[in-house]
């Protein structure tokens, strides 16, 4: 991770529905005990419902927003960034 001075403003993204109760772990009744969790069957897929998805969505729309707004940033999010020899992160500043 390289850490960066450039700022987005967030601010007109409603997150006000968010709380820790809508991203808690669901309690299934069916629970897998030590056994199962070990047996080595394939990964179970996670299940995602229809309304984290269209809550998925707006929140997207929301930062695309924000973040089209700010000169260069959508080219900056997206460029690659690598290392050379030579090369000092600790005293790149972006």
């Amino acid at each position: 991770v390289i850490a960066t001075s450039t700022k987005v403003d967030v601010s007109g993204v409603d997150v006000a529905s968010f709380d820790d109760a809508y991203f808690a772990r669901s309690s299934s009744a069916d629970g897998e005990g030590e056994e199962e969790f070990f047996e080595g069957d394939a990964a179970k897929p996670a299940i995602v419902s229809d309304q984290r998805k269209a809550d998925q969505k707006k929140v997207d729309a929301a930062v695309l927003k924000a973040v089209e707004a700010t000169p260069m940033m959508k080219g900056y999010l997206g460029a690659k960034f690598s290392l050379r020899k030579g090369d000092k992160p600790h005293k790149m500043v972006f």
